[in-house]
């Protein structure tokens, strides 16, 4: 479904017209209603990028026109000195193309690339809106600038906590002891992410400094999904641990939840 399609299909549920406007050299779709006498406008592109429905669209206008605040206002995604405090980052394997995009080469995550998108408030959490071409374009920003501001604002959202402290946490919770489980030569393995333990795998390019300081060399990383990485001193055995971050992807995992297929050798 294009813009066009994807507009009028919110007009017919709404009552309302599709008109359209230039941007900086960009076309704007938008749905108009009338309230009051008052023409209001909704542009659809930033519900698309937001990955919306045309349904989801046409409740949004017709509680906007009641004047309820229970859905958000994301029409602030139009407008780049608000929208760059929300633009945040993760890692995608470069086999799920993301449109707006940076390699995570330079960090060793060789066919790992790093995608800004804004995080939006939503009924029920925090959501993660896309950032597609033709929003730079409004914005009339380089998608370099973009993914800078992107990784400068998560720059310091780094957790790092050891393996055998997140299982002493979890045994509390449950009332099991997992620690004395563990055997003596049990290597030691550091879990990274971020405060929210959301998209908290690209937390890893921001921890190598720490990370080489607390293991004395360098260090294998191991992919445990888009929101945690797990860092472990160790060389050899890649086979091994490929074959385990393939068995988490199939009985664990979600297919959107999966970043790699294998470990990263830090050195």
């Amino acid at each position: 479904m294009n813009e066009r399609e994807y507009a009028q299909k919110v007009a017919e549920l709404v009552g309302g017209t599709v008109v359209t406007s230039r941007k900086n050299g960009v076309m704007i779709t938008q749905v108009t209603i009338l309230k009051e006498g008052i023409q209001k406008l909704y542009p659809v592109g930033v519900f698309m990028t937001a990955q919306k429905s045309p349904e989801w669209m046409a409740g949004y206008i017709r509680a906007d026109s009641a004047k309820k605040e229970d859905l958000p206002d994301v029409k602030w995604m139009l407008k780049w000195e608000e929208v760059k405090h929300h633009l945040k980052a993760r890692l995608k394997h470069r086999d799920t193309e993301p449109e707006v995009c940076r390699s995570a080469r330079e960090y060793g995550l060789d066919d790992l690339m790093i995608e800004p998108f804004v995080e939006v408030d939503i009924p029920g959490g925090l959501g993660a809106a896309e950032i597609k071409p033709e929003m730079l374009n409004v914005w009339n920003v380089p998608a370099k600038e973009v993914i800078d501001i992107a990784l400068d604002n998560i720059r310091n959202d780094v957790v790092i906590k050891d393996m055998a402290e997140q299982l002493g946490e979890l045994a509390a919770e449950i009332g099991e002891k997992y620690l004395g489980e563990l055997p003596e030569d049990y290597p030691q393995m550091l879990i990274v992410t971020n405060g929210a333990k959301r998209y908290g795998a690209i937390a890893a390019i921001f921890a190598r400094e720490r990370l080489v300081e607390h293991f004395g060399t360098g260090y294998t990383l191991i992919p445990s999904s888009l929101d945690e990485m797990n860092a472990l001193n160790r060389r050899g055995g890649w086979e091994e641990m490929n074959e385990l971050v393939r068995e988490v992807n199939r009985d664990v995992l979600e297919p959107t939840e999966i970043l790699s297929t294998h470990i990263y050798e830090i050195w």
